[in-house]
């Protein structure tokens, strides 16, 4: 029998029915049936299987983990942050899964996503096209921020720049994604993504009333591009 270079065949007993396996575990053959022959003559016929169908659709569970950047609208500390998430998802159907999604996003300072989501696939196979669309709120991981201010906003008449320590809040997060999914087997596959990345972070200094009352809005813009592995 030959066989094609770098192919390492054995040879299993399954159910009174002999399958030639491929070191990875595939069970196929390239042909048709397959005869071997001994030293004492007598024949053995191989059956042959054909090479497992992979796709990307299983009803259910799945998970992803991602890492990349975020570019767009410059900062003087960071012109390309750092993210990195997780999904968890149910496949419901064919087309539709609904997750959650969280991680960390550096921008100034970094926040942890905490997103609702919703995930549109347009094939079951191998190559998956898919289209996600993620929102909710974040959470600061830093508790203040020191940030410039005119002064005159809320305590003097005369205004000069200066710095300034606020609370930081929480903010609204979105992130539309467009992805395509390779399915390297029927249980983990490779994921790359890319989508608009929307972050509003919040600044604040006392309670709406106060005499010292003050908040200060931004709102980030961005570019995400992330590469990582679907696993069910």
């Amino acid at each position: 029998m030959r066989v094609r270079k770098g192919r390492v065949l054995r040879i299993v007993d399954g159910e009174n029915k002999f399958y030639l396996i491929s070191r990875d575990g595939k069970s196929w053959l390239p042909g048709g049936s397959v005869l071997l022959t001994n030293k004492q003559g007598p024949h053995i016929g191989i059956a042959a299987v054909s090479r497992p169908e992979i796709s990307s659709y299983q009803k259910g569970y799945f998970g992803t983990v991602q890492a990349g950047i975020l570019l767009g609208n410059r900062s003087e500390k960071n012109d390309a942050p750092f993210s990195f998430s997780i999904l968890q998802g149910y496949r419901l159907n064919a087309w539709f899964a609904p997750g959650f999604e969280t991680g960390i996003d550096f921008f100034d300072d970094g926040v942890m996503p905490l997103h609702a989501t919703a995930s549109f696939f347009f094939s079951t196979g191998q190559f998956t096209p898919i289209l996600s669309v993620k929102g909710g709120w974040s959470i600061p991981l830093a508790r203040e921020k020191a940030v410039n201010t005119y002064y005159s906003d809320f305590y003097y008449n005369n205004s000069y720049y200066g710095g300034l320590k606020l609370e930081t809040k929480g903010g609204t997060s979105l992130n539309p994604e467009f992805s395509i999914m390779r399915m390297m087997n029927n249980d983990v596959g490779w994921i790359f993504s890319c989508g608009y990345r929307f972050q509003r972070l919040t600044y604040q200094q006392g309670e709406k009333g106060d005499t010292n009352y003050y908040k200060k809005e931004r709102d980030i813009n961005r570019l995400s591009l992330r590469v990582g592995l679907l696993f069910r």
